[in-house]
């Protein structure tokens, strides 16, 4: 049992420093929506279009875009960080299971997760650094890297539920055969 928890130490230390770093997130959101009138970072949006992107940083205005820049450079101390707890959390729940090491790679796709955040954020930047001269071609790729970060997301979600269900239904059938 000691073992569990000590392996279990990396994820809640990340945890702890995590949810530090959400709460200040959140307060710079807060002030970004507060601004803008309504939701206002693009990268918490399913989608958007060149069209959303110009009417957006017109409505922050130069102090809500300088906000905005700051938020998403700030934005990647939490996308390292989720990256690492996700992938701390799959290869935890892996090693409980004891499953076979290939099914430890699916850590990856926490990785992949953070790297489509990464790209997204640095593509907003270069719309934001080119304002107002926003290109269609730039937007649409931050946009899909939108897309397939919240596909990642969904699926990193999918894996840490599947592993938790099997974890608590093995957990559970082993104190019914003792």
């Amino acid at each position: 049992m000691a073992r569990t928890f000590k392996n279990l130490f990396p994820v809640l230390a990340c945890v702890i420093i995590f949810a530090i770093i959400s709460g200040i997130s959140m307060l710079r959101l807060a002030e970004l929506n507060k601004i803008s009138g309504g939701p206002a970072v693009l990268d918490m949006r399913l989608s958007y279009t060149g069209n959303g992107v110009e009417t957006l940083f017109h409505k922050l205005g130069q102090s809500g875009r300088s906000s905005y820049t700051e938020f998403l450079f700030f934005d990647y101390l939490f996308i390292i960080l989720l990256a690492c707890i996700q992938a701390l959390l799959i290869g935890w729940f892996c090693l409980r299971l004891q499953f076979h090491r290939r099914w430890r790679k699916l850590k990856i796709l926490a990785y992949a997760r953070g790297v489509f955040d990464a790209l997204e954020n640095l593509f907003i930047l270069i719309l934001l650094f080119h304002y107002p001269g926003v290109t269609r071609s730039i937007a649409a790729v931050a946009n899909l890297m939108t897309i397939l970060k919240w596909i990642a997301t969904v699926a990193v979600f999918a894996v840490l539920l599947g592993l938790a269900i099997i974890l608590a239904l093995k957990s559970f059938f082993h104190k019914e055969e003792k």
